[in-house]
């Protein structure tokens, strides 16, 4: 195939470059890099050292995807492709998401621009990267504890659609929902996924699995003995669905041309950890790679930082019955991640 990814430097879009290169595709990518995007050239070095540009069947425009889908630069007969993964967003972790919605509201131009691209030129599928975020919050709170499945959002009929989360949620929201109608109206083949709280060895520390595991280590590290002191944002009784990098590529892969057109997707386990669980497994793990004894942790909870909501977690059924559950689990992908922090 021939796959063209928006935000192809990004976190989801490396390791989905990486996906399909090394199954024999060829990928187009598009990032237009901008500072504190997550974007990392591949210039500068991918995870594990990998080189997308050495397969000779990768292509990188460092420009805006808006430009170029405005410009047509990416239609015509010499540039038809048989999948488009978007995935290109401003998302920039809790932080970014709270204190800058406006800059957040950027995705709202990023997915038209696509769709209308796309409504023109009508490639083979394209694959929508929505997000957990457009679920509504009133069902993500710790009273009843709900996995969210996909018809808890179905924006095809006339029911109540409950308050997404901010300005992200409700821009990947209007996405699903121009997706929906550039399907009706230009015949436009799509598939949109829902992922949770997608994480990997290389994503920044602007998102919370990384930082955990970077306090965790900074922990461990301390000299001196007795109880050791670590903080956790809110009181860390938040819980997310967390499901790795590999585990969403396969994911995507197994199941994006292979589904009806129109099919709505989570990207999840079912499994709720919390980021106390989350941090008292990083500095055991930590303890144990570092060979140190496990110290005793006085958690500290920051009632200044941005908390969100506080249970938000997928039903993956529907996802399973298309492809085998997440295979890494959290203890798992926390090794992953300090390893890649101690390398």
């Amino acid at each position: 195939m021939r796959v063209l990814i928006t935000g192809g430097c990004g976190l989801v879009g490396r390791h989905m470059t990486r996906h399909f290169l090394d199954r024999g595709h060829t990928v187009v990518g598009i990032d237009s890099m901008v500072e504190g995007g997550g974007g990392i050239h591949p210039s500068d070095g991918w995870f594990d050292g990998y080189d997308p540009e050495s397969s000779g069947r990768y292509t990188l425009y460092q420009e805006d995807c808006r430009g170029l889908f405005r410009d047509n630069c990416l239609g015509g007969e010499e540039q038809t492709f048989d999948l488009v993964l978007h995935l290109a967003a401003v998302v920039g972790g809790r932080l970014t998401i709270e204190q800058q919605p406006l800059q957040v509201a950027d995705d709202l131009s990023i997915d038209a621009a696509m769709w209308q691209w796309a409504a023109e030129y009508r490639p083979g599928r394209v694959v929508y990267f929505s997000s957990s975020a457009a679920y509504p919050v009133l069902m993500q709170d710790m009273s009843e504890r709900l996995r969210m499945g996909e018809s808890d959002l179905d924006l095809s009929g006339h029911d109540w659609i409950g308050m997404p989360d901010l300005s992200y949620g409700w821009a990947k929201m209007t996405g699903e929902y121009v997706g929906m109608l550039a399907a009706q109206r230009a015949g436009v083949s799509h598939v949109v996924y829902r992922p949770f709280s997608g994480y990997a060895e290389d994503q920044g520390d602007e998102y919370p699995m990384t930082a955990i595991c970077l306090r965790a280590l900074t922990t461990v590290m301390r000299t001196g003995v007795g109880t050791q002191s670590i903080e956790v944002w809110g009181d860390g009784h938040q819980t997310r669905d967390w499901i790795h990098m590999d585990d969403i590529c396969r994911m995507v892969y197994e199941t994006c041309t292979a589904v009806p057109p129109g099919t709505t997707l989570n990207l999840c386990t079912g499994v709720p950890t919390s980021m106390r669980e989350v941090t008292t497994q990083a500095v055991s793990v930590a303890a144990r790679l570092l060979c140190v004894p496990t110290p005793e942790l006085e958690i500290v909870p920051k009632s200044d930082r941005p908390v969100g909501v506080m249970y938000r977690v997928g039903d993956p059924s529907l996802l399973e019955t298309l492809t085998a559950p997440a295979s890494i689990s959290v203890a798992e992908g926390i090794e992953r991640v300090i390893m890649g922090l101690l390398s």
